[in-house]
């Protein structure tokens, strides 16, 4: 439902991200939960063609490209200000705790196109890298890592997220979108069920 993709992780979003993560083999993959759409609980049954596509209404493109982790670090308070609202950011290959209480980050749009952070957030914290082997790792500031988002974020800077396009590097379109890659998946497997969330976004109230 909307409420769920909004205010905590959600287990849809989850089998999306990470369907997508080792397809391209990524480091991270972050959408925001706007893109995904479907705004219900589907029942156990037949998968049908149309529920696919009311998942993934929007039909983006998703994009790779590489970004340090200064900006990841800014991204996700962004995400963390975006709280109830289509710009909570749904993730994979990235977990990361959000404090309500905490200060919001604040930003800017100029008279001259660009964005600016007028007030630094403070809602975020224990952001770890998923390595191979299922451990986390601290995001490192300065080291870029692969990640994969989608065309309205990464092209139109949709919710203010403006650091795709402003600091990401060497983006390539992949000319995949959600509702390819879950009937990619239902090719090769016979149930596409969700498994519990794993606690990649914890939000403190």
């Amino acid at each position: 439902t909307t409420d769920a993709l909004r205010k905590r992780e959600s287990n849809v979003a989850d089998l999306i991200n990470d369907l997508l993560r080792q397809k391209f083999s990524v480091d991270i993959v972050m959408n925001n939960a706007g893109a995904f759409r479907g705004k219900k609980v589907y029942s156990p049954g037949d998968i049908t063609d149309t529920m696919l596509h009311e998942i993934d209404e929007f039909s983006n493109n998703v994009y790779i490209m590489k970004i340090k982790g200064k900006y990841l670090r800014q991204i996700l308070e962004h995400s963390a200000a975006s709280y109830g609202r289509g710009g909570l950011m749904q993730v994979s290959g990235i977990h990361y705790t959000m404090d309500l209480s905490k200060q919001a980050q604040v930003i800017k749009y100029n008279d001259n196109g660009s964005w600016t952070i007028e007030q630094a957030g403070e809602r975020v914290s224990k952001i770890g890298i998923v390595l191979p082997d299922g451990t986390l790792k601290p995001l490192e500031d300065e080291k870029e890592y692969t990640l994969l988002s989608n065309a309205y974020l990464v092209t139109h800077a949709g919710d203010g997220y403006f650091w795709f396009k402003q600091y990401g590097t060497n983006p390539k379109n992949t000319y995949t979108t959600f509702y390819t890659i879950m009937a990619g998946y239902l090719e090769k497997h016979t149930v596409m069920n969700p498994k519990p969330v794993d606690g990649r976004l914890n939000v403190i109230h």
